[in-house]
């Protein structure tokens, strides 16, 4: 492997560092190795050299191919059990941001070596850090930053800032982590080597333009796969939460408004401020949110379970001018969303309460962007599309306590027996959490999550998210804060559905548009499948409570008025 050549992305955590990594390690010139797939060791290795580099080397890039969807494209076995790159693969992409203490002892490698350096605002770094609860980050960094003897003049008097003074929050450590971090481009400058700087927001907003600017750095071409990464990949991202097959989107732009306080706001600018002006980035742009003011209408809010048919239900929310946000996914989610109402979701499962501030914030801040750039007010008619939403039904009345929800129904035979969806593995923290909650909630030993097939998880899941959301809506709120649609009935009755949305959302019918059905997606499974009849007595009380039934030849049936 000694002819390959070296990307290091280095710079503060929760900086872009990951999804710079991923756009990298796209690239079919290149393998990318992250810090879990033993990294850090393996860069020790490749300083002694010797047989511990080679076996390092073998255990690295075993480990790095488990990420790709064809990982035989990236490494090949050799000799023996011998992993090696596959022959058209000419760099190792290294995302290693606590390596940006180690310029000298990369120029010292004598191997040909590239920088990347992602820069992003710290007080989006700072409320990111904040949610990786799992992360000793603090204390990880402290230890870098003392065994980093070259720089040990420079970065002590910082760690024992970090580690005694009491004048400062966690939030003012993390701050300073950033300031620390995103400040070392001058080391790599000294060690020979030259880094590309650039900001993670300039990343998002011009990809195409900064995939081919960060390959021309490298050495590499510029290629489709670069802007089109998360189709590279499987699995989650080193953080464990955001899947790798998510596209780049804006909604980790606006999120810090929504969660952090004025207090912390001015901890940061104190820290950080005189570098974040540096590199462009001004304090004086955060968004108010006292209460609801200024957000006109409530939220409508649209949910239901993943599969169920919630795409079709965006499309004609947004025929009908409902703005659901500025970044919307091709399955119509509202994916500015997506980071606070997973968080509320998750502590709202482990029994905690969200904080309803962070849900307003959020709101407030994506109707900000939207009328940042001179478009018209949207607040007269908005709200949100997002299956996880189900699961934070009190915190999100409680942010909104006028929003009208809109909860998309699909038969529970139907969306159990067809592909899984998020809450319904157990690969992920919400759907680990969904999972756990849902078993207990049946009396269902949580040991069986592992080995039962995916129509059972389905179904169990399908189960506790409509009983929570039934429940919530018929008991705790009002008629015409709360309304019940089925996918079935938007296919077979369009007109019926949409009237009764119209009244609800208030808004005139004529200015909604039906949305091409697809029929073959309305059934996923065949007749006289034997997993039917399992999942109607798991999930027939509720089913039947919703409209939906067995034929007496055991087909799935809906009944009533829409």
């Amino acid at each position: 492997m000694s002819e390959l050549e070296l990307v290091f992305v280095v710079g503060c955590q929760r900086s872009g560092t990951t999804l710079t990594g991923q756009i990298l390690g796209a690239h079919p010139s290149t393998l990318l190795v992250d810090e879990q797939d033993g990294l850090y060791a393996w860069f020790d290795a490749l300083e002694s050299g010797g047989d511990a580099a080679a076996a390092a080397t073998d255990k690295l890039v075993h480990r790095a191919r488990t990420k790709y969807i064809r990982p035989d494209a990236r490494v090949r076995l050799g000799e023996g059990t011998e992993m090696r790159p596959a022959p058209d693969v000419t760099h190792l992409i290294l995302k290693a941001p606590n390596l940006t203490y180690a310029a000298e002892r990369i120029a010292r490698l004598g191997r040909k070596a590239h920088i990347v350096y992602p820069v992003r605002d710290p007080r989006a770094v700072v409320a990111s850090m904040g949610r990786l609860t799992h992360v000793d980050m603090i204390g990880n960094q402290i230890r870098w930053m003392r065994a980093a003897t070259s720089l040990a003049d420079r970065l002590e008097p910082l760690a024992g800032r970090l580690e005694t003074d009491r004048s400062l929050s966690d939030v003012g450590r993390r701050a300073l982590i950033w300031q620390v971090k995103s400040s070392l481009m001058d080391t790599f400058r000294a060690a020979g080597l030259n880094p590309f700087v650039f900001r993670y927001e300039d990343l998002v907003a011009d990809l195409s333009g900064h995939c081919a600017a960060m390959a021309r750095h490298c050495g590499l071409s510029d290629d489709i796969a670069m802007t089109e990464h998360e189709a590279v990949y499987v699995g989650h991202s080193p953080d464990g939460v955001t899947p790798r097959d998510r596209k780049v989107d804006a909604s980790s732009l606006v999120q810090w408004q929504a969660d952090l306080s004025d207090q912390s706001l001015a901890e940061i600018a104190r820290e950080a401020g005189p570098l974040a002006a540096h590199f462009g980035y001004a304090f004086g742009d955060v968004v108010e949110a006292g209460g609801e003011a200024g957000t006109g209408k409530a939220p409508l809010v649209l949910t239901g379970r993943g599969g169920g048919g919630t795409r079709l239900f965006s499309e004609l929310a947004r025929s009908a001018g409902i703005f659901l946000g500025n970044e919307i996914n091709e399955t119509g989610d509202s994916v500015e969303w997506v980071d606070a109402l997973y968080g509320a979701a998750i502590t709202t499962l482990d029994g905690g309460t969200p904080d309803a501030r962070t849900l307003r914030r959020t709101g407030l801040a994506i109707l900000d962007r939207a009328t940042a750039g001179g478009e018209p007010d949207k607040s007269e008619a908005w709200g949100w599309k997002l299956p996880e939403s189900m699961l934070a039904m009190p915190a999100i009345a409680a942010a909104f306590p006028d929003a009208r929800i809109v909860h998309i129904l699909r038969h529970p035979v139907t969306a159990s027996l067809r592909r899984t969806h998020v809450t319904s593995r157990a690969n992920n923290p919400v759907g680990a959490a969904v999972l756990r909650e849902a078993y207990t909630a049946i009396g269902r030993d949580t040991a069986l999550i592992g080995g039962d097939p995916d129509y059972l998880r389905n179904a169990i899941s399908w189960l506790f998210q409509v009983r929570q959301v039934r429940d919530f809506g018929r008991n705790h709120l009002p008629p015409d804060q709360y309304l019940e649609l089925r996918y079935e009935d938007l296919c077979s009755r369009p007109k019926a559905v949409i009237a009764r949305l119209a009244g609800f959302a208030g808004l005139a019918a004529d200015r909604f548009t039906a949305p091409t059905i697809d029929s073959t997606r309305t059934r996923s499974f065949a007749a006289g499948d034997p997993h039917i009849a399992e999942v109607w007595a798991l999930c027939g009380d509720v089913g039947s409570s919703l409209g939906y039934g067995l034929s007496a030849d055991g087909h799935p049936i809906v009944s009533g008025n829409v």
